[in-house]
């Protein structure tokens, strides 16, 4: 998907590769979504921030998005937002 290759190079750019590995395959695939939903929104900046600042231990688009950016909170939203949409 897009938006994993999206995030994958931007961690690697940051010098950051083997946080993609043990995030993103530890990552259940509804949370996955999530993540790439946000993605889409705000952008691989702002999603790989979050995940950087969680230290790649978060298990959860919730632990994710708790730490945003305060220019990315409206992820948290779409996704919610999203979600809501969904049966």
């Amino acid at each position: 998907m897009a938006g994993d290759e999206a995030i994958h190079q931007y961690l690697i750019a940051k010098q950051q590769p083997q946080l993609w590995n043990s995030f993103w395959q530890n990552l259940p695939e509804e949370e996955k979504w999530k993540v790439r939903v946000a993605t889409y929104n705000s952008g691989q900046g702002c999603v790989g921030d979050a995940i950087l600042a969680a230290g790649g231990q978060a298990s959860s688009w919730e632990q994710i998005a708790n730490h945003l950016g305060t220019g990315c909170l409206t992820a948290k939203a779409e996704v919610q937002g999203v979600w809501n949409y969904l049966p």
